[in-house]
């Protein structure tokens, strides 16, 4: 299952990009998967990454599992550095700021992650480490046109208020 999703990756990027974050590879089989917009953290730029999204009321938790592997994904450094964010989300996209869970609210947030996605518990035990989880919530810029080019999430997210 591991090495799956990290072959699916690059396709479902493509996949949600050129439908405007309506379809997905992933989508299709029932795996909620929105595309997270974040800023380099060396250069700044705007990247994407489709990641699987759990729903938390009017804001979503997104997990760092590469996969499974022994290190954390750089979207995860991104969004440490700098916690304006993107997500597009069924053809939406909107800017989120996001905050790191630790402690006893990863722990208290973990079985709703397990339910999205099972394979999490295999990745950490795999991979060695906690998963970074992050929770996303709506910024007051609100949602943006049905655009995912990075120059109109990084404005939308660079008007969503300080770091």
């Amino acid at each position: 299952m591991c090495e799956l999703a990290l072959r699916l990756t690059p396709a479902e990027r493509i996949a949600l990009r050129s439908t405007g974050g309506r379809h997905s590879i992933s989508g299709s089989l029932g795996v909620p998967l929105c595309l997270l917009w974040t800023r380099g953290a060396r250069t700044g730029r705007w990247r994407s990454v489709p990641v699987i999204c759990t729903r938390h009321g009017d804001s979503y938790l997104v997990l760092g599992s590469n996969g499974g592997r022994p290190r954390h994904p750089q979207w995860t450094t991104n969004l440490l550095r700098d916690t304006r964010a993107a997500i597009t989300v069924g053809g939406t996209t909107a800017p989120v700021r996001a905050r790191h869970v630790t402690g006893d609210e990863h722990a208290a947030l973990w079985p709703s992650a397990l339910e999205t996605w099972p394979p999490y518990r295999t990745y950490t035990r795999r991979s060695g480490r906690e998963l970074r989880m992050f929770h996303l919530s709506p910024t007051t810029g609100g949602p943006l046109a049905r655009s995912s080019t990075p120059r109109t999430i990084g404005e939308a997210a660079d008007h969503s208020g300080g770091r």
